[in-house]
């Protein structure tokens, strides 16, 4: 099992201002990776039929998704789409 996190098009208000920012995928030792294109976030190997698995349980208060945003941003409330994508594939 490999998920897939990918962050599509711009934050933006409901009267379409956008969020000068980024959602960003943030490793462990440090690395930044901009979730403009898919970025693997976890993987594992199913051992039952009905498995969950909890990928937010091992982040960290500096690891995981997270928006970067500039000072000139602009307050408002901001919406955006992200996408999961599941792939169960041989590794």
């Amino acid at each position: 099992m490999a998920p897939f996190y990918r962050h599509h098009g711009s934050m933006e208000t409901a009267t379409q201002h956008r969020l000068v920012g980024k959602m960003v995928w943030c490793r462990a030792d440090g690395t930044q990776l901009p979730l403009v294109t898919a970025v693997q976030v976890a993987q594992g190997t199913n051992t039952q039929p009905s498995q969950v698995t909890d990928i937010t349980g091992a982040w960290q208060s500096t690891t995981g998704i997270r928006l970067h945003v500039s000072s000139a941003a602009s307050r408002g409330n901001y919406h955006g789409q992200l996408t999961w994508t599941l792939t169960n594939s041989p590794r």
